[in-house]
């Protein structure tokens, strides 16, 4: 049975790798090696017809769709949704192990162009009991740090943060530096969630935002931010 990829192929990702300037440090062909084997493991290789529900008269619209990776695994009514009221403001956390180590993960992103996210931890911010308000993004940082990587921070540095979409949302992101980390093993995914770690130097983080590998807004934004504190500390 032939079944046609969805997203880039191995090619795309060669030709994305060659686009980094001449003569700046390349990352180690190992962890590159390591990091395509997870995004081929999360490609989507097929999916079903996109279900549309208008809501509010048509003003916001949810797609829902299943899709299926090249892992065999299915991800099951994953849905396209414009979120109001604020209340999918979000944290990102650009964890930093004991070792000095930078803790990504890899994840499917059907509805990216490559299929495929290599992205710092991230979440939403729980609502709180009052139904109005949500937790503070520090909160939510340490529960995701721990939900997505099982590591756990000593110290937590607030980066400041962004509107998502200012033109159509409430929507406010928060950006932190989780320091020291270590691992816990307290990871607690979503039933259909697909994650795994991939840990590489700070500088090899740059590298794959060059390359084209981490391009959600969220992670390059946070990566940014911790630039001047990581480096100066080197």
């Amino acid at each position: 049975m032939n079944i046609e990829l969805v997203g880039l192929d191995q090619q795309d990702y060669l030709n994305i790798n060659q686009k980094n300037k001449k003569g700046a440090p390349m990352i180690r062909k190992e962890k590159l090696a390591e990091l395509d084997k997870l995004i081929n493991l999360y490609r989507t290789v097929s999916q079903s017809s996109v279900q549309i529900e208008p809501v509010n008269e048509g003003f916001i619209k949810i797609g829902t769709a299943n899709y299926t990776l090249a892992s065999g695994k299915v991800l099951l009514d994953r849905k396209e949704i414009i979120k109001r009221d604020g209340l999918s403001s979000a944290s990102i956390i650009l964890p930093i192990t004991e070792t000095g180590e930078v803790v990504l993960i890899v994840q499917p992103r059907p509805l990216t162009k490559t299929g495929v996210g290599v992205e710092l931890p991230a979440g939403y911010k729980d609502l709180l009991p009052d139904n109005k308000s949500v937790e503070e993004g520090k909160i939510t940082a340490l529960r995701e740090l721990s939900e997505e990587t099982g590591y756990q921070a000593k110290e937590i540095i607030p980066l400041g943060g962004y509107y998502q979409d200012q033109g159509c949302s409430r929507a406010y992101n928060e950006c932190f530096l989780a320091l020291d980390c270590v691992y816990k093993g307290t990871e607690d995914f979503d039933e259909d969630e697909q994650i795994s770690k991939f840990l590489c130097s700070f500088d090899e983080v740059l590298e794959l935002v060059e390359q084209g590998y981490i391009n959600d807004g969220g992670s390059i934004i946070t990566i940014e931010r911790a630039k001047n504190i990581l480096l100066k500390n080197n």
